[in-house]
C-alpha cells in the first residue's frame, strides 16, 4: 500500500504493453495507451513492476459486460492506498478513448477521481460507461476469448462465491 500515486516514470517514445499470465499459463496481451491516458498507464506500469497484481484474482465477472481485477481483498472494495485523477473522454481530453468497445481496459473506481488499482476489461459493447467519465488506458489485442470463458462472479454474493481466475503475474513490455 502506498500513500500517494507513483511519480511519473514513463519514457517518452516507448510503446508500453502488458502480458497477463493466468493460472494455467494462458496469456492475455494488452496494448497500453500511454498517449491517451499517461497517468493511468504510468500507475498500471508502476503497480505491475511492484508485483501488486501477482496472485490476485478476477474478483468480478459479469458475462457480456466486464471482468475486473486489481483488488487485494477480492471484495470489490480494495485498492493500492491512493487515488488518481480521472483522464476521461470529457473535460477537453479529445484524445481519450471511449470505454464502449469490447476489449477496452479501463480503471474501475468508487467515484469521480477515485481510481487506484482496480481495472476492468469490457466484454460487451454497452455505451453507458462513457457518461461516467471512466478512464480507458488499454486494449486487449490477444486472449479476449480466455476472458469470455471465466465463470460469473459477484464478490458481494452471499454466500461468497469461489475464488475467481488467478493472475499469476503481469509483465510490462516495451517497444
Amino acid at each position: 500500500m502506498w500513500d500517494a500515486p507513483p511519480m511519473f516514470n514513463l519514457v517518452e517514445g516507448v510503446d508500453y504493453g502488458a502480458e497477463i499470465e493466468l493460472e494455467g499459463g494462458e496469456i492475455v496481451i494488452i496494448d497500453l495507451l500511454e498517449a491517451v491516458a499517461p497517468e493511468h498507464v504510468n500507475n498500471f506500469v508502476f503497480l505491475v513492476n511492484e508485483g501488486f497484481y501477482d496472485d490476485l484474482t478476477f474478483h468480478r465477472v459479469v458475462p457480456g459486460f466486464i471482468v475486473q481485477a486489481g483488488d487485494p481483498t477480492a471484495t470489490g472494495t480494495g485498492g493500492a492506498g491512493y487515488t488518481l485523477p480521472d483522464e476521461p473522454i470529457h473535460d477537453g481530453n479529445e484524445d481519450a478513448l471511449s470505454v464502449t468497445p469490447i476489449g477496452v481496459v479501463s480503471m474501475a473506481r468508487s467515484g469521480l477521481g477515485a481510481s487506484s488499482s482496480q481495472f476492468f476489461i469490457k466484454l460487451g459493447a454497452q455505451d453507458h460507461l462513457d457518461a461516467g467519465g471512466f478512464t480507458a488506458f488499454g486494449v486487449v489485442t490477444s486472449g479476449l476469448d480466455l476472458l469470455y470463458a471465466f465463470n460469473t462472479r459477484d464478490p458481494g454474493a452471499i454466500p461468497a462465491p469461489p475464488a475467481g481466475r488467478k493472475i499469476v503475474t503481469i509483465r510490462i513490455t516495451e517497444q
